[in-house]
């Protein structure tokens, strides 16, 4: 869209930025952090040529399926992405394809974990390119691309279960396994 910023004094140091929804943000003259961007000097009246060309960057993509690789896993399944090096995080959600989308991430980070381990009803799941795996040390890190689609499974878990007796071998109630 247009954009408009009224009334400013006259200046020869002005720093624009833009943000948007599903994009990273932006400084002026396609530069990627304050460090980089260039002033916008307005000392000699309106600056009108100011443009801003949003791009997805750093993009992590894939479908969720269910049990059998076949089944589209539906909209509502949360996605993250952790990478250690940076200290950061960022996730969505899923269609109702089960297709998700993570943009505005560091292109130069290799070490991006995808999981997903918000439900109930599946094992906490990871990204690995052979196959999908089921814990945090075997997961892939990986680099944003624009082309590659990670796909992750969701399968149920196991459980474990038993009873609680006493001496007689008397169910009791009200207790707690952890």
């Amino acid at each position: 869209g247009n954009f408009t910023l009224s009334n400013l004094p006259l200046a020869k140091d002005y720093l624009l930025k833009a943000d948007a929804i599903n994009y990273p943000v932006i400084y002026y003259n396609d530069a990627q952090s304050p460090d980089d961007e260039a002033y916008i000097n307005n000392s000699r009246g309106n600056v009108s040529d100011i443009l801003f060309i949003m791009k997805k960057r750093g993009v992590i993509r894939g479908s969720v399926k269910l049990h059998d690789a076949l089944q589209p896993a539906g909209p509502g399944y949360w996605v993250n992405v952790w990478s250690s090096s940076t200290q950061t995080a960022r996730c969505c959600v899923t269609d109702s394809q089960g297709m998700y989308e993570i943009t505005g991430l560091d292109e130069r980070v290799s070490d991006y974990i995808i999981s997903i381990n918000d439900s109930d009803n599946f094992m906490p799941s990871y990204f690995n390119s052979q196959a999908t795996v089921y814990h945090y040390d075997d997961a892939e890190k990986v680099q944003p691309s624009e082309s590659i689609s990670r796909n992750i499974i969701l399968i149920e878990g196991f459980s474990i279960s038993g009873k609680i007796v006493d001496i007689n071998d008397q169910l009791l109630p009200d207790m707690m396994v952890s």
